[in-house]
């Protein structure tokens, strides 16, 4: 079937769901691989400053729907329930020929389950599968059933899908298809700083790994430390720091971010997606996370996988120094940060499986939001050929 048929018969309307940083960045490769196919479509929804600088206009402020946490939610409900409601009489509105929501999977699936009337005439696809495999298996189903095409970033994912959708593919991990940047040589005296994507996760992370920094500097002279963020979190890095009377760099902006980065002797970072990009650049790192007292109890509970960051759990093995909840203490930062400086083959170990890393995140050395794109406008035709059937199709 002609791959093109997608956009031959009118101007399509795609709708696109990217509620946090790491999203935006998909959201913006997605439409950026829909650029290329020139021809007629048009992009609505929610995303950030990436997307944006492709003219994307967001209909609210991504910074709304960045919230994860049992309590900060609790905190934020009614704010959510009216944007949920919003977007769902937007699109409504807007009548999509096609959906596209990227990870936030509670916010998401609340938002599908609204529309599932519009199926006939839309087609749903989520980016970025949720993580059953760690807790909530129950959400296999809960997206199986309500979405037309899921697509994962990993190749262990498809399989717990594949009972409620057989239109669940892997299409690898964007991070990994990004422009490379000539490393420049290593600063033996260089150490970046991830302190999360949030505002909460800000709060909870920042201010202990600033104490290891207190006591690194204690005993070792001449380090540099630079935090590296987002532009919205700037100015609540800059009142931690000065509320702690700590002079320490804020680099936001992205080539800086990433030249830094690279040149980095290791990084301290909050557990998420800012992991692969550290990997990528063959960057040790040491991996932390904490959250308010009831959200830590909750996770501890229900996650059943031993490993917190997603490169461990796809080696099976502890490549990566991880300290979470109540084990996120700054000595113990300090310790692992210590155990870096003083013992090069820590540093030797964590590059060399870093190298491998890439092997398992990729599909056929494909740019994956062109696979992505590829597989959406496949599944489209044959949806639309057998709406057609049906005469269902408007």
């Amino acid at each position: 079937m002609n791959l093109r048929y997608l956009f031959m018969e009118s101007k399509m309307k795609v709708f696109i769901i990217a509620a946090e940083p790491s999203a935006d960045l998909i959201g913006y490769e997605i439409i950026s691989s829909f650029n290329k196919l020139k021809n007629k479509y048009e992009f609505h929804g929610i995303g950030g400053d990436k997307m944006a600088s492709l003219g994307f206009e967001s209909l609210i402020d991504i910074k709304l729907l960045s919230v994860n946490g049992i309590v900060e939610v609790l905190m934020q409900i009614l704010s959510l329930i009216n944007i949920l409601k919003k977007v769902e009489r937007y699109i409504r509105q807007l009548k999509p020929n096609i959906i596209i929501t990227i990870d936030a999977p509670s916010f998401n699936y609340r938002l599908i389950k609204r529309l599932q009337d519009l199926r006939n005439n839309c087609m749903l696809v989520h980016f970025v599968a949720p993580t059953v495999w760690a807790w909530k298996e129950k959400r296999a189903r809960q997206f199986g059933k309500k979405y037309d095409l899921l697509l994962t970033l990993f190749k262990f994912e498809p399989k717990f899908f594949h009972p409620f959708n057989k239109n669940t593919f892997c299409i690898g991990h964007p991070i990994f298809f990004k422009k490379e940047i000539i490393k420049n040589k290593q600063n033996e005296k260089l150490i970046t700083i991830f302190p999360g994507s949030r505002k909460n996760e800000i709060k909870y992370i920042l201010p202990k790994i600033l104490k290891s920094v207190y006591l690194f500097k204690k005993k070792y002279s001449g380090y540099e430390f630079i935090i590296l963020s987002i532009p919205s979190l700037r100015n609540d890095i800059e009142k931690i720091l000065k509320s702690k009377k700590c002079l320490i760099k804020v680099v936001c902006e992205i080539e800086r971010k990433n030249l830094l980065l690279y040149k980095s002797l290791f990084s301290v970072a909050a557990s998420g997606t800012v992991v692969l990009e550290i990997a990528k650049a063959n960057v040790p790192m040491i991996v932390v996370y904490d959250s308010n007292f009831i959200t830590s109890l909750f996770v501890k509970k229900m996650v059943k996988v031993k490993w917190a960051n997603i490169i461990n759990i796809i080696f099976d093995a502890h490549v990566v120094p991880e300290l979470l909840f109540d084990k996120f203490t700054p000595k113990l930062v300090f310790d692992e940060m210590q155990n870096l400086v003083e013992n090069k083959n820590e540093i030797d170990k964590q590059i060399l499986i870093f190298k491998k890393l890439k092997k398992e995140l990729t599909i056929r050395e494909v740019a994956p939001t062109k696979i992505a794109v590829r597989k959406i406008i496949q599944i489209y035709n044959k949806l639309d050929f057998a709406r057609k059937k049906r005469g269902t199709l408007c």
